[in-house]
């Protein structure tokens, strides 16, 4: 499926590239359109302006034929992924998107650390092109942590929460 020209697959490559080379933002111009995408922290400092999405694309007449891609920017980060110990599960990214713990800006959380967690239930959403998808728990437990943060670029498969086992 292409979008403006843009395959779907080449854009989640892109998206998964600029969160692993931790950039800021990646712009690929080509043929008199433009893709963006913004990493986490630019989405960060942006989202609690107002909601944005990561990827922006945008038709332009006035620039160059060949490919550019530049990156802006890299950011470096301390963070390190969670692994969950013996008796704890992950709940994992079924997609890559931005990361909310609550419904809305100033709302609670869905989920709390220390809370229990019931399968089915939603413990976050993730946007992705403007639109929301709840989250739901895999599995049932106890929260230990949260490896992603609210507003964060997460990618599919990346652990959201962790959770302590019944």
């Amino acid at each position: 499926m292409a979008i403006l020209g843009f395959e779907i697959e080449e854009v989640e490559k892109l998206v998964a590239l600029v969160e692993e080379q931790e950039l800021d933002e990646l712009i690929i111009e080509e043929n008199g359109r433009t893709l963006r995408i913004r990493g986490a922290k630019h989405v960060r400092a942006s989202a609690s302006k107002k909601a944005s999405a990561t990827t922006e694309v945008a038709a332009s007449q006035n620039l160059p034929v060949p490919v550019l891609a530049k990156a802006i920017s890299p950011k470096r980060s301390a963070e390190a992924l969670a692994v969950p110990k013996a008796d704890q599960v992950a709940l994992d990214s079924p997609m890559v998107g931005i990361f909310y713990r609550s419904p809305k800006p100033g709302s609670p959380s869905f989920i709390e650390v220390g809370q229990y967690v019931s399968v089915g239930q939603i413990i976050g959403m993730i946007e992705a092109m403007k639109t929301f998808s709840n989250v739901e728990a895999e599995h049932s437990g106890t929260v230990v942590s949260f490896p992603a943060k609210d507003g964060e670029l997460v990618q599919m498969g990346k652990p959201l929460a962790i959770l302590k086992r019944d």
